[in-house]
């Protein structure tokens, strides 16, 4: 992963560390796994009529969930299924008018480097074996907070929380303009569409 503004940062801060790090399970090293870890988050969901003069109002615009046959398995199957299914993230974005070359946030669930790889490319913002490019310069600003590679191992709901922040406008490594956002789940593959309410 880069480390540059917009990007998780490398777990273990370089790729020297990296190549250093003992191998978990082959490709896989331990900086590539995030932390057994504690945390804690909260969000608040409410009807926008319960906030209607909110200006740091998120809403969600669309959120859908799959289940893949055989999830039980997932992991001996060989092939890894993609994560939301083919054309899932296509068919939420359209429900807000928006197409994969509109997103300018993307929260993916990384318990793993390579979940972030795979979501990439599940997503449509590459194509299939370009995910490791693509995540060493990502064109869309991808777990600004670092993640939960970078926090604690809670569910992703980390990461839903930095997404609010940055649509807000009031998270410590802020992205400018940024307008929506992104959030992929784990291999229950799930996703959700935000979009910020306020004024820019």
């Amino acid at each position: 992963m880069s480390s540059r503004p917009g990007c998780a940062p490398s777990p273990s801060g370089n790729a020297a560390d990296h190549r250093r790090s003992p191998r978990i399970a082959g490709p896989l090293r331990r900086a590539d796994l995030c932390l057994d870890s504690d945390g804690a988050c909260a969000v608040v969901v409410t009807t926008g009529a319960a906030l209607p003069a909110a200006p740091l109002r998120v809403r969600i615009a669309a959120a859908a969930q799959w289940v893949d046959p055989g999830y039980e398995h997932l992991f001996l199957r060989g092939v890894l299924p993609p994560r939301p299914p083919a054309g899932a993230v296509t068919a939420l974005l359209a429900t807000a008018g928006l197409t994969v070359a509109d997103l300018q946030l993307l929260g993916t669930h990384d318990s793993t480097s390579f979940s972030v790889v795979l979501d990439a490319e599940s997503v449509g913002l590459c194509a299939h074996g370009a995910g490791a490019r693509w995540a060493l310069a990502p064109d869309v600003v991808c777990n600004p907070s670092g993640g939960m590679l970078a926090e604690a191992y809670v569910q992703g709901m980390n990461t839903l929380v930095e997404l609010v922040r940055q649509l807000r406008g009031t998270a410590g490594n802020q992205q400018p303009g940024c307008r929506n956002a992104l959030l992929t789940g784990p291999a229950v593959s799930s996703a959700a569409l935000l979009v910020a309410d306020g004024p820019p």
